[in-house]
C-alpha cells in the first residue's frame, strides 16, 4: 500500500487472496499478473493504479468494493465466468475503461460471455433497461438512481444480485425473474 516506487506485480499460484488495501494507492504501479490460485481479491486491491488492462484469472470467485476504482489508464478487463460476485463501485472512475453495451447497460466478460458482469446503466434517465440473458451477475448499485425505471425483467442466468443494486428507483413497481410468474 502506498508504494509510489512499484511499478509491476506478479502474483504467484500459490495466493489464493488479495487482501484489503493490498496495492492501494500504488501510483507508479503500471503491469498486474494475477495468478491462478487466486480465489478472491479484497476491496481497494489494486484502488489508482495506472494499469491499461487487467486479465482476471478462472480461479477467481469474489471482487470486492472499489477493487480497481480510480485506476484512470485502464482501459480493458476480462471477467471470467468463475467470478459469482462484485461489490461496489468496483470500477468507479474509470473513465477510459471501455464496456460492452446492450439494451443501455453496460457488461464486462470475456470472449465467450462478454455480458457476464452488469455493472452500471448507459443513462440514470431511462425508463426501460434490458438485462442480456447471459449476466451472471449484477454488480452493486447497477441500477441505483434510475428514478423513471418502473420494470425490469432479471434473466435465469443471472446467479448474484448486488446490494442496492435498485436504490433509488422511485418509479421501480415490478421486477420479475425469468422462468417465474
Amino acid at each position: 500500500r502506498d508504494c509510489s516506487g512499484l511499478t509491476s506485480v506478479i502474483i504467484p499460484d500459490s495466493v489464493t487472496s488479495i487482501g484489503l488495501g493490498a496495492f492501494c494507492d500504488c501510483s507508479g504501479l503500471t503491469s498486474v499478473t494475477i495468478g491462478n490460485g487466486v480465489t478472491s481479491i479484497g476491496e481497494r486491491a489494486f484502488y489508482s493504479g495506472r494499469f491499461t488492462s487487467v486479465t482476471i484469472p478462472d480461479s477467481v470467485t469474489s471482487i470486492g468494493d472499489f477493487v480497481f476504482s480510480c485506476c484512470s489508464a485502464l482501459t480493458s478487463v476480462i471477467i471470467p465466468d468463475s467470478v459469482s460476485s462484485m461489490g461496489y463501485d468496483v470500477f468507479g472512475d474509470c473513465k477510459k475503461l471501455q464496456y460492452n453495451v446492450y439494451g443501455n447497460t453496460k457488461y464486462l466478460g470475456n470472449a465467450d460471455n462478454p455480458y457476464h458482469a452488469l455493472i452500471t446503466v448507459e443513462s440514470k434517465k431511462l425508463s426501460a433497461y434490458e438485462i442480456h440473458s447471459k449476466t451472471k451477475v449484477i454488480c452493486d448499485s447497477a441500477f441505483k438512481g434510475c428514478e423513471r425505471l418502473t420494470s425490469i425483467i432479471i434473466p435465469d442466468s443471472v446467479v448474484f444480485i448486488g446490494d442496492y443494486t435498485f436504490f433509488e428507483c422511485k418509479s421501480l413497481t415490478r421486477i420479475k425473474f425469468k422462468g417465474t410468474t
